[in-house]
């Protein structure tokens, strides 16, 4: 299954050290992130997209929206959901839809007739995600939250083993945390990576560059489902040998 993402991919930061036992933390801001919940993510990354307390006609011509998203709807699209995002001023920011199986001619039309009929103002949370359609047919209508799950190591313990072969290898002696912003594709390889807080040393800094690079495998994060790529934050930590 391939997710259609239109405009611009993904931005999911996570938090997450990786010591001598691994935890996760919520994550910390980033200006053009969106965040996964707080709450345990279901096993499939799913949720039961409830309707929004408040109605999608109080930021949108819906009849105009599902006339043209019913219009353009292509036999097979399958499950479709999308989020608008909306910068401080009221102003559209970027557009996402995922589907599993939207040709990108499809997708094009249904991101043109959503930037066309919602309102450019009336949006106190900067975000409006909506389900689009499923198997059966287009039915719009505004959705309280969609479910966002970020990128997960496969192997755990080789991380482990890689941080502690490094720490060895550098001498660490004292404990030494770094960041690193990695960049997860929707089949779970990473394209980049850079530091996002640096441990002070550039020997360890690239170590842990590294070990993000070299021996981390992850499967993908995933929106309602589908897998999508995304940035993700990684906390290291370099244990001195005991």
């Amino acid at each position: 299954m391939r997710a259609w993402r239109t405009l611009l991919e993904v931005w999911l930061v996570l938090g997450g050290t990786l010591a001598t036992s691994a935890c996760a933390s919520h994550p910390s801001g980033a200006s053009r992130a969106s965040r996964a919940s707080a709450e345990p993510s279901p096993p499939d990354c799913r949720s039961d997209l409830r309707r929004d307390a408040r109605s999608l006609e109080e930021v949108a011509d819906s009849a105009g929206l599902s006339a043209q998203i019913a219009a353009n709807w292509m036999p097979g699209t399958g499950r479709t959901v999308a989020s608008l995002h909306y910068d401080s001023l009221g102003g559209l920011d970027t557009a996402h839809i995922w589907s599993a199986f939207l040709p990108d001619s499809a997708g094009m039309h249904l991101t043109r007739a959503l930037v066309a009929h919602f309102h450019l103002d009336g949006i106190p949370d900067h975000r409006v995600d909506l389900f689009l359609g499923d198997e059966a047919g287009p039915r719009v209508r505004r959705v309280a939250r969609l479910q966002m799950c970020g990128p997960k190591w496969v192997d755990r313990g080789r991380v482990l083993e890689r941080l502690s072969r490094e720490s060895r290898a550098l001498g660490i002696r004292a404990i030494t945390r770094v960041t690193v912003y990695a960049f997860v594709h929707h089949d779970g390889t990473v394209e980049e990576t850079r530091i996002k807080r640096t441990s002070g040393d550039p020997a360890v800094d690239q170590a842990a560059l590294r070990i993000v690079q070299e021996a981390a495998e992850f499967t993908p994060g995933r929106i309602e489902g589908f897998p999508v790529s995304m940035w993700v934050s990684f906390p290291l930590t370099f244990v001195p040998r005991k």
